[in-house]
């Protein structure tokens, strides 16, 4: 009884699921239908008998949908009220005899799947030796065929041989014959395969005779390019070095030139010195001379006086003897007396002027002889023409500074000049001033100074009666080396700015040079 109405229960549940599902799905369907029929009277024409017609179509759907609804409220209202006549106690009777029910149906699948999986591996273990089985018979029978054939083709070998024992009488003479040919056709090979070896080996000796040839041509014309590059970068090192001279020798120069301005500035201020001992000398001796001549001056005012004093009291002495005579003769006497004192000044004032003129001619005498020891002097300390022009020309290295101030230097010395520094890679400094006897006559050949020399730096020109310039320009604007030049003063402001420029130029590139050479070596 108890198991009766524990199905009766699940199936009142079951019941109550199926109707709860078939409700929602009946009031889903009265909707849509619902839906599709506001849509279709939408998209109708406005009017009375349109709305019948549709209402006709879908009128039955609707009660029947509702008719299915209604019965499906009822079944439900039903069972909710039998589930709610069953007392509480009988309902956890039935549910515990259901739990208990469901656990037992649970362990008898339990055991039945163990059951089966148990006599799956059974199946499967006996699959697994029955295959087993079938491979060892297999093997055994492949063995058996193996065997057989192997019996097989024994037999056929002794048969074989058997029959070849017949034929080897045969095949003895023919191989024999087949070995003659075979041995003269190997000496043949041999022969021809020496022939071919020896030809071989006389074209293997002409090739490498032409592979050492053409070996000894490469190798030639790569001594050949290797002294080239050799003796270009030879050339370059020289060249490098030359530079890197010329930049130390400009800067022992610019050194040199520092010293010798500063002995130069001392010499000045010796000559400085000198000429004011000599000043002071001169004015010393001035004093005297004009002590002397204050003091003749005084001497010959004295005497004058006393002549004049000695004259007027011969005059008084004569006066007062001739007192008695007439006025006539006294007349006469002073008229004497007055011209005779006059000759005897003009007479002393002629001899004070004849002793100045010696003074000063004496003065003069001595300044001249001075003049003249001071240029025998210098003149013994300064190199001649020649021998300057010589020490140009074989590029002396101790004569960086060439001086020829107040040489008078002609045109065609200053050509000697210009063609000794043109070979010369080693004057810094050439000095011209002074020489007024160089004209526009040389002025191409003053062009020269700035195009041919490599080394020169400082040019003079200070003091030559050039104007032309224009030759000098026109190879000094190539000119990278010169930063100092003296134009005469007859040079216009056009042609100095033309020439600042350019040392201006040369003056930075030098420092430049200067700074790139300072970082290559502190690299």
């Amino acid at each position: 009884m108890m198991i009766v109405r524990s199905v009766a229960q699940l199936l009142i549940d079951r019941a109550h699921f199926i109707s709860n599902s078939s409700l929602k799905v009946l009031t889903w369907n009265i909707d849509v239908v619902n839906t599709v029929k506001s849509k279709v009277v939408n998209k109708l024409p406005q009017g009375y008998l349109f709305i019948r017609i549709v209402d006709l179509f879908f009128l039955p759907l609707l009660l029947a949908l509702n008719f299915c609804k209604g019965i499906v409220n009822y079944s439900e209202s039903l069972l909710k009220e039998k589930s709610s006549k069953a007392p509480d106690a009988e309902k956890n009777t039935i549910s515990k005899v259901v739990k208990k029910a469901v656990k037992q149906t649970e362990e008898d699948l339990f055991n039945q799947q163990k059951e089966h999986e148990k006599k799956k591996r059974q199946q499967e273990e006996e699959k697994k030796k029955k295959e087993e089985e079938e491979k060892k018979q297999k093997e055994e029978e492949r063995i058996k065929q193996e065997q057989k054939l192997k019996q097989e083709a024994e037999a056929k070998k002794e048969q074989e041989l058997n029959n070849k024992k017949w034929e080897n009488l045969t095949l003895r003479l023919e191989v024999e014959k087949l070995e003659k040919e075979k041995q003269e056709k190997e000496k043949q090979d041999a022969e021809k395969k020496k022939k071919e070896a020896q030809e071989k080996r006389q074209h293997d000796i002409e090739e490498e005779k032409k592979r050492k040839a053409e070996e000894e041509r490469i190798r030639h014309e790569e001594q050949e390019r290797i002294k080239k590059e050799h003796a270009k970068q030879k050339k370059q090192e020289k060249k490098q070095r030359k530079k890197e001279q010329h930049e130390h020798d400009e800067e022992e120069r610019q050194k040199e030139q520092a010293r010798l301005e500063q002995i130069k500035q001392e010499e000045e201020q010796k000559r400085i010195q000198e000429e004011q001992k000599k000043l002071e000398a001169q004015l010393v001796v001035e004093i005297e001379l004009a002590a002397r001549q204050a003091a003749l001056e005084l001497a010959l005012e004295q005497e004058k006086l006393e002549q004049e004093r000695i004259l007027a009291l011969e005059a008084e002495r004569i006066e007062k003897a001739l007192l008695k005579e007439q006025n006539r003769h006294d007349t006469i006497l002073t008229t004497d007396v007055a011209a005779k004192t006059d000759n005897i000044l003009k007479q002393k004032m002629a001899e004070m002027s004849r002793m100045a003129a010696e003074s000063r001619t004496k003065e003069y005498q001595e300044r001249q002889a001075r003049e003249e020891s001071d240029r025998e002097l210098q003149a013994k300390n300064k190199p001649s023409f020649s021998e300057l022009v010589e020490r140009l020309s074989r590029n002396d290295k101790d004569l960086q500074t060439a001086d020829f101030f107040n040489y008078h230097i002609t045109n065609n010395e200053l050509k000697q000049i210009v063609d000794a520094v043109e070979d010369n890679d080693v004057i810094l400094e050439l000095n011209l001033r002074g020489n007024t006897l160089i004209n526009n006559e040389v002025a191409h050949d003053l062009a020269r100074l700035v195009d041919g020399s490599e080394s020169l730096r400082r040019l003079d020109l200070t003091g030559l009666s050039i104007t032309n310039f224009g030759p000098l320009l026109d190879k000094l604007k190539d000119n990278t080396v010169i930063t100092h030049l003296d134009l005469p003063v007859e040079a216009s402001d056009n042609v100095l700015e033309r020439v600042n420029d350019v040392l201006k130029r040369n003056n930075e590139e030098k420092k430049k040079s200067l700074a790139k050479a300072l970082q290559s070596a502190a690299n």
